[in-house]
């Protein structure tokens, strides 16, 4: 059985041996570039600017960019709701719930829902900001490129 690059290799050794060339010489009337063999390959009508990867590359780029912008203002929206959220649930505000049951009358609407509401008042409080501070976090990496990926 023979071994088709062990023939491959007694033929070059063979071609080395008698002074001839073993790879064929390139045609030195051929000054087509890459760019002109590439374009006499399309179809005609074909732009070859449409093939471009970099312009494509830059587009997508820019697409990208403007959704990413998009979506930090969308977060930026949220963070401002919930923290209106939070200084109208519980905060020194005179106008915020909170405030306003505190200085409630005795026996009253108001009293009666501060004695069995406050504490769950308090803990929504604290859970919209913590979420408002998380989505702070994911701002800050969306803006920063040292925390981009993270």
């Amino acid at each position: 059985m023979t071994n088709l690059f062990e023939n491959i290799f007694y033929h070059n050794l063979v071609k080395e041996a008698a002074n001839e060339p073993i790879v064929p010489q390139e045609n030195d009337n051929d000054q087509t570039t890459d760019a002109e063999a590439m374009q006499a390959t399309l179809d005609p009508g074909t732009d070859p600017t449409d093939l471009d990867v970099q312009q494509h590359t830059l587009v997508a780029a820019q697409a990208s960019a403007a959704a990413a912008a998009k979506m930090v203002s969308e977060v930026q929206g949220w963070v401002t709701r919930l923290d209106e959220m939070i200084k109208f649930l519980n905060s020194t505000d005179p106008k915020s719930i909170q405030s306003q049951l505190a200085s409630a009358a005795p026996k009253s609407l108001f009293d009666s829902i501060r004695v069995g509401e406050s504490k769950k008042i308090s803990r929504v409080s604290m859970d919209i900001a913590s979420l408002s501070e998380m989505l702070k976090g994911y701002l800050a990496g969306a803006t920063d490129p040292k925390y981009r990926g993270v």
